[in-house]
């Protein structure tokens, strides 16, 4: 019970309490995707609505990309292409990359997708006067637009830009500028936040649906899903939300546990009661006086109140060190450390105080 009470609780306080560390793998603050007729918004009202909340545009980059459907013979429907200029990606991205004429690097923007063969052989298009064929230069793994961005999937092609240039020119595409925005504050910036989601929905509300394109047919999410801006504040909020739910929930059942310890251990002492006042008894008449049968006592309940306690300590300490492993090892994540030594710490002085009350009492019990 005590190994199950700290590894949980040491886990979902980890998981409250990491939400900023969390949200701050995102490389942007505020980002959203803006195509040919929806999340139409200037640069003038960008600033504008983050202004009227007191926060300032640091930084605003326009990313470029372009989608080509194309209808797949083996699975029997419309197969989305979705192509970067490797200028683009070097914008953003740490990972410096180069791109020769006629080939592309298979762009992976998540840790959790697998490679898609599809993407892996060369890719071969026809726009009715001519075969276009790219050759795979590399795979590269990055999560830039993560799970979190809906509008597009993990697969993407980095093409250089004259190739880029051509594709789009030759082939009947969809374009898209994803708005990449470093803000001031981001972390009162829900109101602002809300305020661009919602004026971008009015807009889009007045623009055909985008089930009347192929990605809005062939996307699960809906339309407000597709174009919702992501954002460090609302993932921040979900992040706290869900991590203090969860640990709401763990305390609870820590608490349940450690009465039922509590319940089990006094049982366990205080049910033979009479056994051990006739025991101790019997030692008085052959001299033990009343100190050395406190010291007695206090030592097998030290035992009784600690043994298992310092065994479960012990336990979650090596289940904590083996989670941390696949993310770098235990001494990379001191947020997971601080929190075990905390709820660690806390288990033990609660179960000191525990000893002193019931070690009090079991002795008033037995010598008077």
């Amino acid at each position: 019970m005590a190994m199950v009470t700290i590894f949980y609780s040491t886990m979902t306080l980890n998981f409250y309490s990491s939400a900023e560390n969390i949200v701050e793998e995102l490389p942007y603050d505020v980002a959203f995707v803006q195509t040919e007729t929806k999340n139409i918004i200037s640069f003038d009202e960008l600033s504008e609505t983050f202004h009227n909340n007191n926060h300032v545009i640091l930084e605003h980059q326009l990313l470029e990309t372009f989608d080509y459907f194309e209808f797949h013979p083996q699975w029997n429907f419309m197969y989305r292409y979705t192509f970067m200029s490797v200028e683009s990606f070097n914008q953003v991205s740490e990972t410096q990359l180069h791109i020769s004429e006629g080939k592309y690097i298979y762009w992976i923007s998540s840790t959790t997708s697998e490679e898609n063969s599809d993407y892996t052989e060369g890719l071969n298009f026809n726009n009715g006067e001519e075969n276009i064929s790219l050759a795979l230069q590399d795979i590269v793994i990055e999560p830039i637009f993560d799970y979190r961005f809906r509008y597009y999937n993990p697969d993407f092609i980095l093409v250089s830009e004259a190739d880029y240039e051509m594709l789009r020119n030759k082939l009947d595409v969809y374009t898209a500028e994803v708005h990449w925005l470093e803000i001031s504050g981001w972390k009162k910036s829900a109101d602002a936040v809300n305020e661009l989601e919602n004026k971008l929905h009015a807009k889009n509300q007045l623009t055909p649906k985008m089930d009347e394109y192929p990605l809005g047919q062939l996307s699960p999410y809906s339309e407000r899903e597709l174009l919702e801006p992501v954002s460090k504040i609302n993932e921040y909020n979900a992040s706290r939300i869900d991590g203090g739910l969860l640990f709401f929930i763990s305390t609870f059942l820590s608490i349940l546990f450690f009465f039922a310890t509590f319940i089990l251990v006094y049982l366990n002492l205080f049910t033979d009661i009479e056994q051990e006042r006739i025991k101790y008894r019997k030692l008085y008449k052959i001299g033990i006086t009343k100190k050395e049968v406190k010291k007695i006592v206090t030592k097998e309940l030290r035992i009784l109140f600690f043994l298992a306690p310092i065994i479960g300590i012990i336990l979650s300490y090596l289940y904590i060190i083996t989670i941390a492993q696949d993310s770098g090892g235990i001494m990379s994540n001191p947020i997971l450390m601080i929190n075990f030594l905390s709820i660690g710490g806390l288990y033990l002085i609660l179960q000191t105080i525990y000893y002193f009350f019931a070690a009090r009492k079991f002795l008033n019990e037995v010598i008077h």
